[in-house]
């Protein structure tokens, strides 16, 4: 009896059940397999373009019949530079040459315009360029120049500087293959010249003027330019391309005659003409010149 009962009680323990319970199935083990990684392919970088090699930069002593005075003229080639290239180069003729060209003057770029040029050719935003800089062999005479006898100056750059510069390199030789590019009183140069002697036979089609003080020498620029528009009206300005700027913590009185210059020619409506002004909050008088010429070149060139 004893015997009986301990079968009993073991076959209660090793099921699982109560005695007459059916048993509960036991589901086998299953081995489970770990995925197979999957194999992401990696793109591949775009390769970066190469750099052009850098710009050949020279100077040369220039004597001018018109002015009676003799100038520093540099320029920069760009790398590569193609004497048979068609249909040649554009280029930038840069006032004040002698700070801006190379980067002399501690507030410009490093590098100067030259070098800005070659970045931005690199970057794809501008073709490859010559860079012209006008400065001075002597002492500097840009008060002379650039705003107290601007007609000799101008002259000079007309019929000297700018034939020279097409007979001895490979340029595009008409105004729309020039640009004029002044500060401070360089800029108010590059507007006299657009509004006093470019119409209606220009000499250079896009200018970038930077921080020039419009309404000195008793607002002339803002007399020529009603003495234009009373005399060609709205066609005056047409194929022009114009880039203003100032900083916006720079002198009072000349962010006050950029934007009084940028409205007046705005409110025109001039058919064909191209205009931007921008105000540089962050810059003044000086630290404005190399981004403010870079923005230039870059809005010039866009499509």
């Amino acid at each position: 009896m004893k015997r009986g009962l301990f079968i009993v009680l073991l076959a209660i323990v090793l099921g699982g059940c109560e005695p007459g319970a059916t048993p509960t199935p036991v589901a086998p083990t299953r081995t489970v397999s770990p995925p197979s990684p999957t194999l992401t392919a990696i793109p591949t970088a775009t390769a970066r373009p190469t750099p052009a090699p850098p710009p050949t930069n020279t100077s040369r002593a220039l004597q001018s019949a018109e002015v009676g005075d003799q100038y520093k003229i540099h320029v920069s080639l760009p790398g590569g530079y193609d004497p048979d290239a068609s249909p040649g180069y554009h280029v930038v003729y840069l006032l004040d040459g002698d700070w801006y060209f190379d980067g002399a003057d501690r507030w410009m770029t490093k590098g100067g315009v030259a070098k800005i040029a070659a970045d931005l050719r690199n970057l794809g935003a501008m073709p490859p360029v010559i860079v012209v800089g006008v400065g001075y062999a002597g002492d500097n005479k840009r008060e002379r120049d650039l705003y107290e006898d601007p007609d000799r100056f101008y002259a000079f750059i007309r019929s000297e500087l700018v034939p020279l510069i097409d007979d001895e390199y490979n340029t595009v030789s008409s105004p729309e293959g020039r640009i004029l590019v002044g500060h401070s009183l360089g800029g108010y140069f590059v507007m006299y010249a657009l509004l006093a002697h470019e119409v209606p036979d220009p000499l250079f089609r896009d200018y970038i003027a930077v921080s020039g003080d419009y309404t000195s020498y008793e607002r002339k620029l803002f007399a020529a330019e009603q003495d234009l528009y009373d005399r060609l009206g709205s066609g005056a300005l047409s194929g022009v391309n114009l880039y203003l700027a100032a900083g916006s913590n720079e002198y009072g009185w000349v962010i006050n005659s950029n934007r009084e210059m940028a409205q007046r020619l705005g409110s025109r409506n001039y058919t064909g003409f191209r205009l931007e002004f921008t105000a540089y909050g962050t810059h003044d008088h000086y630290t404005i010149v190399g981004p403010a010429i870079r923005s230039g070149l870059r809005w010039l060139f866009e499509e």
